[in-house]
């Protein structure tokens, strides 16, 4: 039972998606309270009681959207995010209930004018809670089990693509050169036959040239040696490979301004702190929340949001039916 708790959750972040969830759950509470009437309001004997239960489900639907958009604004980070867990929407959420009921209460003594007391509240956190605790853990773990379902399943297609690029690169090793292979091995040498005899080699190789803000740092790496791209405040850490060890070059440049450097449409933003080199994968880990992708020369796992997730996998399923 406290596993489930631990499990990743994804962590909703995108407004439009709060807003539409959170009206969805206002209206039905409005039009339930108006058509049965439960918990004796049905002997209440006040004026304007339709409008006056439609303002429950008004602060139904206000209150969890205030919170929620409070609440993203105050975990503004990455890791947070990353570590966003079942246990925890479980508690934002009944942190919601107890607010709802709160308003309730406030609300209820403005239109009645019945003054606010203790009792009153915690008769209607109990009764909120109460009802609301059980319906929402339930959701919670069914929307877990269901996101973890489809990413597992969308995971299986993604790896299935891997060990298929993988098998093809060994085979074609056999007889002949991928073309970025190709290019970043060729070399053409010539000979300029002139008084001094002076020999020239020129090299023609695929490259990233990442620029700073300030336009006079660069820093220049081979495509095949590139790995990603981890935002850190004002800065960018990138990360690649250099004879064979790992390096790590820090530029005080966002994520959004390295992207747009880059050409390689396997080399892509998957997640708002992360670009990554599709080329450099090896697995794909998948859960509630996301993806993890398993790079071939490094440790650290490079997490994939929701919100990026479908690109990495159309990107992938075009490039696999070229």
């Amino acid at each position: 039972m406290f596993n489930t708790f631990k499990k990743p959750y994804p962590l909703i972040t995108d407004f439009i998606n709060i807003l539409l969830t959170n009206f969805t759950i206002g209206v039905f509470v409005g039009l339930f309270l108006i058509v049965f009437q439960p918990f004796g309001i049905s002997l209440w004997q006040i004026k304007n009681k339709t409008i006056i239960l439609a303002g429950f489900g008004l602060i139904s639907f206000l209150t969890p959207t205030i919170y929620q958009i409070i609440k993203n604004i105050g975990l503004n980070n990455t890791k947070t995010e990353d570590n966003w867990t079942v246990g925890k929407e479980i508690i934002s959420s009944i942190i919601v209930l107890g607010l709802i009921a709160f308003f309730n209460q406030l609300y209820f003594s403005l239109v009645t004018g019945i003054k606010i007391s203790i009792f009153g509240y915690l008769q209607s956190a109990i009764t909120v809670i109460a009802i609301g605790i059980f319906p929402i853990s339930f959701g919670l773990i069914n929307k877990h089990n269901k996101f973890k379902s489809l990413n597992e399943e969308k995971v299986k297609l993604l790896n299935n693509y891997f060990e298929n690029e993988k098998s093809n690169s060994q085979k074609k090793n056999d007889y002949s050169e991928s073309k970025s292979d190709y290019f970043e091995r060729i070399s053409i040498e010539a000979t300029e036959i002139n008084d001094n005899k002076k020999d020239i080699k020129i090299e023609i190789t695929n490259e990233l040239v990442f620029t700073a803000e300030n336009t006079k740092d660069k820093l220049h790496i081979k495509e095949s040696e590139f790995l990603y791209i981890e935002a850190e405040d004002n800065y960018s850490a990138i990360y690649y490979l250099e004879n064979n060890k790992l390096k790590r070059n820090l530029m005080r440049s966002s994520l959004k301004r390295l992207l747009e450097q880059i050409e390689n449409p396997l080399i892509i933003q998957c997640h708002r702190a992360f670009i990554v080199n599709l080329n450099q994968v090896k697995h794909i880990d998948g859960n509630a929340a996301g993806y993890k992708l398993k790079l071939k020369n490094v440790n650290e796992e490079i997490p994939v949001s929701r919100n990026y997730a479908k690109t990495i996998v159309s990107t992938l399923n075009q490039l696999n039916h070229e």
